[in-house]
């Protein structure tokens, strides 16, 4: 039973980990399109933290409410479950909640990236905000699609195994970390290719600022 929960707490609080550092990602990203709002940073991140504390509290909660038995496949294999329904629906939320975050961060990140990326065509000195933006986008997309999958997965009743295992392949963590490792060397490779914090060429288009 000990090892048991030490598995679901280890999985579940590295997996939260996870998420929330990937959500820095993105975060760090959209405040640079405001010229380091310092208003919009705190804000942002006073709601990061809010998503990790209602995650960390769903895990808290799910673990105190669920009833973990023990059962033995054979002699020397020991297995720990639980009761599914309660932990099921806490993780539809737990999902639900950075889906939100991550749909609120896409809508800022919008509109501003919209206004550097027509004038960012044709100049190399505006790799840094190309880089940005594209990457922006490709990773928005990924994290989003990532937190559907699992709701899906959580939420359709009697869903098919294969499927199941399929969906939860597909939209694991380590994925994302990849990507978002990947993204942040292209930032730094585009920096150091004389684009610095994304100096614009358009006077009616202000610079792209990281902290």
């Amino acid at each position: 039973m000990r090892e048991g929960l030490f598995s679901f707490w280890t999985g579940s609080v590295s997996a939260l980990i996870t998420m929330v550092l990937i959500d820095y990602i993105i975060l760090i990203r959209v405040p640079a399109l405001y010229h380091q709002n310092n208003k919009l940073d705190l804000c942002l991140k006073f709601l990061l933290a809010l998503n990790a504390i209602a995650g960390l509290t769903m895990l808290i909660y799910g673990n105190q409410v669920e009833q973990y038995t023990a059962g033995s496949l054979a002699e020397v294999i020991t297995v720990c479950g639980y009761n599914g329904l309660v932990q099921k629906n806490l993780s539809i939320i737990s999902w639900t909640v950075p889906l939100a975050l991550e749909s609120l961060l896409l809508i800022l990140a919008l509109p501003k990236a919209a206004e550097y990326w027509k004038p960012s065509f044709g100049f190399k000195g505006l790799h840094l905000i190309g880089v940005l933006i594209r990457d922006q986008l490709i990773y928005f997309g990924s994290i989003i699609l990532f937190c559907v999958l699992n709701i899906v997965e959580l939420s359709v009743p009697d869903i098919d195994v294969n499927i199941s295992y399929f969906l939860g392949m597909i939209a694991n963590p380590t994925m994302l970390c990849l990507l978002g490792g990947q993204l942040l060397i292209n930032m730094k490779e585009a920096g150091e290719r004389g684009a610095n914090a994304g100096t614009s060429y358009i006077p009616s288009v202000g610079n792209i600022e990281f902290a």
